[in-house]
């Protein structure tokens, strides 16, 4: 037997050793559309409301069957929008609905069609009501959504359904509410919007604090990733021995347990100083885009610009690997299924970073 079989690489043995030991909490930041999905699907199904919706998907896909498709071609209209539950495609359910109401009563009458007088008042209502959604969806598509770019749309879906006195949007607004809160305290978020001018006034004191300190848990963090692993307060005699995997192991862990227990440098309290003194930066108008206003600060605040680029780098919502699939079913086809998987990343490498393009 090769004993090669049993031979580890001793960098990987490291690399995972030491991932362990340093024990940084792993962060996860909820998508958006989605959320904002979850939030419509409790509504309906709280409300009464959930009756017409029923019946306006039944009468929906009815008119998919081939014979209405065939029809609706005919006469040069758009054809029904198939409801999935995502990406705000109730809205344009109905929406699509309220465009062929005069052809839909031709085809049917109110019995066979499901849908009475009554039904299509609330429907033109409830297509109203979703639009603030709508809104919301399309700009949690945009390519290069950062954190704040969300939250200033979430907000702004949350107020133009407060200000509706009807019943379903408040109730679509007290369930948004509360999805809000088991993302909206996320520490990630919490840090890009203290780093965002545009919308830090709305932080509270407790989330200035948490954001402040994951802050500053995170420059800690980007410092002993950078940090050199020898330093001057280690001995000679620590010197590691190349001919010794095992001793290597054991000392460079050694050594990283004494980073790790050593109070802050002065780098780690100067970043606290930072952080603070920014708290009185002026309020940048909500129209200007955050990555080009730390792109003209990186000079003036070098720490806090590369804060800014982790930050305002976290995805919002999943419409990138969304995007990502459907680039995919276009180039892996039944005809390609013999690329190989380099070629394949190489491929939707290029095809989903065009912007990058380099004109020659």
């Amino acid at each position: 037997m090769d004993v090669n079989v049993y031979k580890y690489d001793i960098d990987d043995i490291q690399n995972t050793f030491l991932s362990t030991i340093i024990s940084y909490p792993i962060y996860s930041v909820r998508c958006a559309a989605h959320t904002l999905q979850l939030a419509l699907q409790d509504a309906i199904k709280l409300s009464p409301i959930v009756e017409t919706i029923a019946k306006a998907r039944s009468l929906n896909l009815k008119l998919r069957h081939p014979t209405y498709q065939k029809l609706l071609k005919n006469m040069k209209l758009p054809k029904p929008v198939l409801d999935c539950h995502r990406w705000h495609s109730t809205h344009d359910m109905l929406e699509r609905l309220i465009l062929l109401k005069p052809n839909i009563e031709d085809f049917f009458t109110e019995q066979s069609g499901y849908l009475l007088t009554e039904d299509w008042k609330e429907i033109i209502t409830i297509v109203e009501i979703l639009k603030p959604l709508k809104i919301a969806t399309k700009q949690f598509q945009s390519e290069h959504l950062t954190l704040t770019d969300f939250y200033a749309a979430w907000l702004r879906c949350c107020i133009e359904l407060e200000k509706n006195p009807n019943h379903f949007a408040q109730l679509l607004y007290s369930c948004l509410k509360n999805r809000e809160e088991r993302f909206i305290k996320n520490e990630i978020l919490l840090a890009a919007i203290y780093l965002d001018p545009r919308y830090k006034v709305l932080l509270s004191d407790d989330d200035k604090i948490c954001a402040k300190k994951h802050l500053v848990n995170l420059w800690r963090r980007i410092k002993s990733l950078t940090t050199p692993i020898l330093s001057d307060d280690i001995s000679s005699d620590e010197v590691i021995e190349q001919e010794d995997d095992l001793e290597k192991l054991i000392q460079l862990t050694e050594r990283q347990e004494k980073i790790l227990k050593r109070g802050p440098t002065i780098a780690e309290k100067s970043i606290g100083t930072i952080i603070t003194g920014f708290s009185d930066y002026k309020r940048l108008d909500k129209k200007e885009n955050i990555l080009h206003f730390w792109e003209s600060a990186k000079l003036e605040h070098p720490e806090l610009y590369i804060l800014s680029k982790i930050l305002f780098a976290v995805p919002a919502t999943q419409v990138s690997v969304e995007r990502s699939f459907s680039h995919l079913k276009f180039i892996l086809s039944p005809h390609r299924s013999r690329m190989s998987e380099q070629l394949l990343e190489d491929i939707m490498l290029k095809r989903l970073n065009k912007i990058f393009k380099i004109d020659t």
